[in-house]
């Protein structure tokens, strides 16, 4: 990988990891010491979707975990696990951190936002290489989760694309 470090690759991944415990743990205690408040403050989503790469024309089949972290009424923190194939062959493990905003309130809350990701190889895989993130979506009784985002590269700004789409649904952990 050009430009980066195996050790700092370690500690983003090392971070990530943190940033899910420490969001599980958070939902924990949401639940525990704030059961009876309206608003949940974590959300967690069992996510399927595609990815679209742009410049070799391949799709992608994407499943995980997505944790939104209400961080305000309009700001939410959200953290990502997916597990990515092409071929079913080869899989590979993408983690991101996405800071996103609420557009409006209601049942239907759309929101827009970006951040980074990771794509950590398994197997025969594409290299591993952080990859800026924007995403657009809506949240559905806070019961679905729908967004669609494009992703690229930060060594390679624009060369490759990427665009894709999620569907969650909640679940409870």
């Amino acid at each position: 990988m050009k430009g980066h470090s195996k050790r700092s690759i370690q500690i983003f991944v090392i971070l990530i990891v943190i940033g899910f415990g420490s969001s599980l743990l958070a939902q924990e205690n949401v639940i525990r010491y704030k059961r009876y408040e309206k608003e949940e403050e974590v959300l967690t989503y069992f996510t399927i979707g595609g990815e679209y790469a742009i410049e070799d024309q391949t799709i992608s089949a994407e499943a995980g975990l997505i944790i939104d972290l209400k961080i305000s009424d309009i700001f939410m923190l959200t953290g990502e696990g997916l597990t990515e194939t092409s071929d079913f062959s080869a899989f590979s493990f993408n983690v991101g951190a996405i800071v996103n905003v609420k557009i409006a309130r209601g049942d239907t809350e759309p929101f827009i936002g970006a951040g980074i990701s990771m794509n950590i190889p398994t197997s025969r895989t594409l290299s591993t290489e952080l990859v800026l993130k924007g995403n657009l979506g809506l949240l559905l009784s806070r019961v679905l989760r729908i967004s669609a985002y494009y992703a690229t590269p930060i060594d390679h700004l624009t060369k490759y694309n990427y665009v894709g789409i999620n569907l969650g649904i909640k679940i409870n952990i």
